[in-house]
This record gives structure tokens, C-alpha cells and sequence, in this order.
């Protein structure tokens, strides 16, 4: 009985031994085959799969270098974009720099136009305040209009004339700095030189100069211009204007004819004023100082004892320069040689 159990314990034993030799040939054969119809049913080879795969490797590789590349290129472009960007802000802060200074350049403008207004509307005044002594004149001696008729269509161009001249200079140059001032705003974000405003302040400025220049010479024009009756009235009016004398005084006349400036005189005078440069300035200064005290000389002689004019140059006189003579003394020293007795 024993022995029958150990024989078939034995058998039992040497048929698992068996199972195990032969049980890995079997399942490598069962995945051969398994295999076999995996791949008979599957559309691709495993060569195809892995060619794929290197292919979707490959790709991915190549669209990453490609937005690699795109990537450095934009941040070049966002490079070069905040250096435009720092070089416009830099022209920015220098287009209002500028516009800073035009705006100051044209504020100046406007009060340089503002100041030659007012001094054409002062010239204007004063040739105003002259002509309401013209109706006094109309009753005095034959004499003294017919001396008026000659001095007055020989002198040149009226006192009217030069001011009409002077205000149509002065307004074409206002309106040329209007637009130059309209030009100046219209060119907030452009260039501009840096010495146009240099320019421009030298301009207006010989401007000015020649402004004053034509209003004194306006001015000049007065005296020779008025009547012999309106010259007492204006004695300190031409003080003003035209007391810029030199030191020496003119010749000394003898007799009241030879006082008064001639005809031929005053025509030479105003044909040299018309033709002078500015160097002759100072001798055309003399030169009117010493006609219109001949003239205002000539007047009080004619009109003699009765003439107010010895009694206005008595008064004190106001002096631009404490070291000339005024218009006043210079006919204070004709008439006083005038009336001084000549040897026989």
C-alpha cells in the first residue's frame, strides 16, 4: 500500500518536473505564434511604427528650432521696437524743448509787434498834436504865409507822408512776424535751426532800430514843415526832438534875412536827408539843429517885439545832455546876435 503511494507520488512528481522542462518551449511558441497574428492583423510593420515614430521625433525636433528661432527673432525685434522708443521719446523731449523756446520767441514777437504799435500810435499822436495849430496860422501877415508857401512845397515830403510811410513799414512788418510767429507754432514737432531765434531777435531788433531811425527823422521833419506862426507853440516839442546838437554854434547872421533859412537851403537839406547813410547821422543833426533855430530866429525877427518867442526860450528848458547847447540857446544866441548893433 505504502509502496503504491510512493510510486504514484513519484509519478506525479516526474510528470511536473516534465510540465516544467516543456512549459517554456510552449509559451515562447504560444507568443511566436500570438505575435505572428498580431502582426498579420495590424495595417503597418513594426519598421513602419518605428519609422513613424522617428518622424514625429523629427518633426518635433524641427518645430521646436523653428520657434527657437522665431522666438530670438521677435525678442530682436522687441530689442530694436525699445531703442526706436527711447530715440523718440529723446526727439519728443527735445521737440517740446523747442517748442518751449518758440513759444518764448514768440511771446517776444508779440511784444516787440506790441511796443512798434504803440510807438507808430505815438507818432502819430504827436503828428495829430500839430495839426490843430494850423488854423491859427491862416490869420497871420501876408508875410508870414507866404514864407509858409515857400518853405512847405520845397521841404519834401510832408510830415503826413512820412507817417503814412512809416506806418504801412510797420504794419508789413508786424504782419511779417505774425506769420513768422503762426509758422513758428504750426512747427512744434519739425527741426528748427538752432539760430533762427538768434536770427530772428537780430532781425526785429535792426527792426526797432530802423523804426526809431524813421520816427526821429518824421520827427526832424516837423520844424521845417510848420508855418512861421506855429513855430513859437512847438518850440519845445522840436527841444525834444531834435536837441542832439554839437558843441560849436552855427555862423552868426546880422539881420533877420540872413537869420532865416532860404528856400534853396531847406531843398538842399532835405535832398541830403533823403540821400544820407546812417554814419551821416550826427552832422544831419547839426546841420537840422542849426536850421530850425535860423527858422524860429527868422520868425521872432519878423514878427518882432510882439512875437512870444524871447519869452518862451527865457524859461528853463529841459536838456537831454547836460554838455550841449539846446534848441532853445541856439536861438537865444541868434536872436541876441541879431539884435546886437552892427558897426557903422
Amino acid at each position: 500500500m505504502i509502496e503504491y503511494a510512493l510510486l504514484f507520488a513519484l509519478g506525479f512528481l516526474t510528470a511536473a518536473l516534465l510540465c516544467l522542462l516543456v512549459a517554456p518551449l510552449i509559451q515562447r511558441r504560444i507568443v511566436y505564434f500570438a505575435e505572428k497574428r498580431l502582426t498579420a492583423t495590424m495595417p503597418i510593420s513594426p519598421q513602419e511604427v518605428r519609422a513613424q515614430k522617428d518622424a514625429v521625433r523629427a518633426e518635433h525636433a524641427a518645430e521646436a528650432a523653428r520657434l527657437s528661432f522665431a522666438v530670438r527673432r521677435e525678442r530682436e525685434r522687441a530689442t530694436a521696437e525699445m531703442l526706436k522708443t527711447a530715440e523718440v521719446e529723446k526727439a519728443l523731449f527735445e521737440a517740446r524743448e523747442r517748442q518751449a523756446a518758440l513759444e518764448t520767441d514768440i511771446a517776444g514777437m508779440k511784444t516787440t509787434i506790441e511796443t512798434l504799435e504803440s510807438e507808430l500810435d505815438a507818432a502819430r499822436q504827436e503828428i495829430e498834436a500839430l495839426r490843430p495849430v494850423e488854423a491859427p496860422a491862416q490869420t497871420e501877415p501876408a508875410q508870414a504865409g507866404d514864407t509858409a508857401a515857400e518853405e512847405t512845397p520845397n521841404a519834401g515830403p510832408t510830415p503826413e507822408d512820412e507817417q503814412q510811410r512809416l506806418r504801412q513799414e510797420a504794419r508789413a512788418r508786424a504782419e511779417a512776424l505774425r506769420r513768422q510767429a503762426e509758422d513758428a507754432e504750426a512747427a512744434d514737432g519739425h527741426d528748427v535751426p538752432a539760430s533762427e531765434p538768434a536770427a530772428r531777435t537780430a532781425e526785429i531788433a535792426a527792426d526797432a532800430d530802423r523804426l526809431a531811425d524813421l520816427k526821429a527823422r518824421l520827427n526832424a521833419f516837423a520844424p521845417l514843415r510848420l508855418p512861421a506862426s506855429r513855430q513859437p507853440q512847438t518850440l519845445h516839442a522840436e527841444e525834444q526832438t531834435v536837441t542832439d546838437t554839437v558843441q560849436s554854434p552855427p555862423q552868426e547872421p546880422h539881420s533877420s534875412q540872413a537869420v532865416a533859412p532860404s528856400t534853396e537851403e531847406i531843398d538842399h537839406f532835405v535832398e541830403r536827408l533823403m540821400a544820407a547813410d546812417p554814419d551821416e547821422d550826427d552832422g544831419l543833426r547839426l546841420d537840422l539843429a542849426a536850421l530850425a533855430a535860423r527858422s524860429v530866429a527868422g520868425t521872432a525877427a519878423r514878427e518882432g517885439e510882439a512875437s512870444p518867442i524871447p519869452g518862451l526860450i527865457g524859461k528853463e528848458t529841459l536838456r537831454l545832455r547836460q554838455d550841449r547847447e539846446s534848441l532853445a540857446d541856439r536861438i537865444k544866441i541868434l536872436l541876441e546876435t541879431d539884435e546886437r548893433p552892427r558897426p557903422a
